[in-house]
């Protein structure tokens, strides 16, 4: 069973990479070519309802143009405030 915080990482973690997304101008298929990822699973994660691997957070990190760093610290953040609003 998720716990709480997990539950706000991965729906923030969604976020973050499809508000990345749309400022690019990119479509999830343009993402999935980029990041040799499947359309249905970009579509997953940034629902909230997908874990997801560090190398394959590193491939999104690269199509979309961000560092890791970035992806899992504005994540973080935003789940940190999300829970401390509970």
């Amino acid at each position: 069973m998720k716990r709480p915080k997990h539950n706000a990482l991965l729906e923030c973690l969604g976020t973050t990479i499809s508000s990345r997304r749309e400022r690019l101008g990119l479509t999830q298929s343009a993402l999935a070519a980029r990041s040799g990822v499947d359309r249905a699973f970009i579509s997953s994660i940034e629902s909230g309802k997908r874990n997801v691997s560090l190398s394959l957070l590193a491939n999104l990190a690269d199509g979309l143009n961000v560092s890791l760093v970035y992806l899992i610290g504005k994540s973080e953040r935003c789940a940190r405030e999300k829970l401390s609003g509970d």
